[in-house]
């Protein structure tokens, strides 16, 4: 069927998304509290789905999902997905749940992607948007930061933090770090 981008919108409910150039990534939860404004520097529109952990699609398998997913609208109809989790402070425990976070809001965007009649996914990338940083290995009270995994290719998390990789679903995604002021706020560039 021939639907266009904005006859698809429509069928969103209005306050789960935002159609814009800039939009804004807001945590409310005291453990990850943040507020992140999210520019296009290319000047396409950013689709910002609100997939969080109440409003994600219920039919999806992954229950965990990232706190801002945006879909980043190229001209060619491509589209290069933005995946931003917000996190007071990176521990091995929390980026654990964030690469777990990451992977569920990937899904979860598939499946709206299809909704929105978006077939071609360009590029991932996923961000962690944070105030504080506390994945030294020699520091930490999880010895199994400074292990190597045995058997699979999958480096360790921290190894996927050190090296801005995150896999997921056999994939291999960038990783940005975004460091958040006092306040929890923060600003990126897309």
């Amino acid at each position: 069927m021939d639907f266009n981008l904005e006859q698809r919108l429509a069928w969103l409910q209005p306050g789960h998304f935002t159609f814009d150039k800039q939009v804004t990534v807001l945590e409310k939860e005291e453990g990850g509290r943040a507020d992140v404004l999210v520019h296009s520097k290319t000047g396409h529109n950013l689709c910002l789905v609100n997939t969080t952990q109440k409003n994600r699609l219920a039919y999806i398998r992954y229950q965990k999902v990232a706190d801002g997913t945006l879909c980043e609208i190229l001209n060619d109809g491509s589209v290069r997905l933005h995946l931003i989790e917000c996190k007071k402070t990176v521990k091995s425990a929390s980026w654990s749940k964030a690469i777990k976070q990451f992977e569920g809001g990937l899904v979860n965007m598939l499946a709206v992607c299809g909704v929105l009649g978006i077939t071609e996914v360009g590029e991932v990338i996923v961000y962690t948007a944070f105030q504080n940083l506390s994945m030294d290995p020699t520091t930490s009270a999880n010895p199994a930061l400074l292990k190597m995994p045995v058997g699979g290719n999958t480096p360790t998390e921290l190894q996927q933090w050190q090296h801005n990789k995150v896999h997921i679903q056999g994939k291999v995604f960038k990783h940005v770090p975004v460091q958040l002021d006092a306040n929890g706020t923060g600003e990126l560039s897309v």
